[in-house]
């Protein structure tokens, strides 16, 4: 046997730059599986967040009468009630119009702090960004119903009750919704304190809807100011967190009597 014959033969350019050419391909088939992987990742995890939040605000409900932690109402901020996020007596954020006075210290002066201990489970992972400093995006990913308080009506005159029980809430819903995700990309309006009013995701009008974060490829880039495709993360009063689709959430917030999303036990309409 001659040396040429029992040499190992190598690749040659061609061969070479058809296996890149197998690779690039393998790649560009799994990045989008990969990806969309991922992103479910990320959305499991914040409905994991979500129910514990949901969990704590059932934890201090028991031990509060079943009445429900303040909403951190921007109005009512100094009221004398520590809000589920922060205390507003002490850092004086919204309660000032400040919106760049919020730190992610913060969160840990919220009367759910004791019962979570984690800053982390207060931000949603695919959350990465901080699009508005300064504002209680520093702390969260999430807000809480403006129905609490009753969108402001508490706590009355004479009274230190600064929200609704527990069970009020569901007598009016029976999916009746406490948290989700605001809007990141909107404006800092929907960002000046813990709560929020539930508007449809195609409201381009009001800088307080629904995040599209969870949305896919169907998401809009400027952040839902068309229609978008897809759902986000809602957490229930019963402790339960879910994903609804938007055509679903959009007829919850636009509904003129009662729903998941419009639960004030003050009111008839729920509004």
């Amino acid at each position: 046997m001659s040396k040429l014959s029992s040499r190992r033969r190598a690749f040659t350019l061609v061969e070479l730059l058809v296996v890149l050419a197998i690779i690039a391909l393998l790649i560009a088939i799994l990045m989008p599986a990969l990806r969309r992987a991922m992103e479910s990742a990320k959305r499991v995890q914040c409905m994991s967040n979500m129910r514990t939040l949901t969990q704590a605000t059932i934890l201090y409900a028991n031990d509060w009468k079943d009445v429900m932690p303040f909403n951190n109402w921007g109005s009512n901020d100094t009221t004398g009630s520590i809000g589920w996020l922060y205390n507003g007596n002490a850092s004086m954020g919204a309660s000032a119009n400040l919106y760049q006075n919020f730190k992610p210290t913060y969160v840990t002066t919220g009367s759910l702090y004791k019962y979570i201990r984690n800053p982390k489970t207060y931000r949603c992972p695919a959350h990465e960004e901080i699009q508005f400093p300064g504002t209680t995006m520093e702390m969260t990913s999430y807000t809480m119903n403006g129905a609490v308080n009753g969108f402001g009506a508490l706590p009355a005159a004479n009274s230190k009750q600064a929200a609704y029980k527990r069970a009020a809430f569901q007598r009016k819903s029976k999916e009746a919704v406490v948290f989700w995700e605001t809007n990141e990309y909107r404006d800092q309006f929907g960002w000046n304190d813990g709560s929020n009013y539930p508007n449809a995701v195609s409201n381009v009008g009001n800088g307080e809807p629904v995040t599209t974060r969870h949305a896919g490829n169907g998401r809009s880039a400027n952040a839902g100011m068309a229609r978008p495709v897809g759902g986000s993360v809602f957490a229930c009063f019963d402790g339960s967190a879910q994903f609804v689709d938007f055509t679903v959430f959009d007829q919850w917030a636009k509904s003129a009597g009662p729903s998941p999303m419009w639960c004030n036990p003050g009111t008839n309409n729920g509004h």
